[in-house]
């Protein structure tokens, strides 16, 4: 695995979330107050991406947009079925950085 830029942290902050792909892997990155959480942009039930999912802030819960599984953001583990891999994060020399 290696560490790859994302983008300016500061830019990252105003906007909440990214996706960040490089080649096959395709990454969502949400701030969540002062923490950052990464996992796979692709629901496990039927591949839809994850970025346009709803987020809540306070659980850290994660849910697709079209068939409503739910996520933990903090483990990738399915609340209600599948698993999402996650990815560590790094802010370095005032950008974001991802670990694919």
């Amino acid at each position: 695995m290696a560490w790859e830029k994302v983008s300016l942290f500061k830019t990252f902050q105003r906007q909440k979330r990214v996706v960040f792909k490089q080649g096959r892997t395709n990454v969502v990155i949400f701030a969540v107050g002062i923490d950052i959480w990464a996992v796979e942009n692709r629901c496990p039930h039927q591949g839809f991406p994850l970025d346009d999912g709803i987020l809540d802030e306070k659980t850290c819960v994660l849910t697709c947009n079209r068939h409503f599984w739910e996520f933990n953001l903090k483990t990738g583990d399915g609340l209600t079925g599948g698993f999402l891999p996650t990815y560590r994060t790094k802010v370095e020399e005032d950008y974001l950085w991802v670990e694919v």
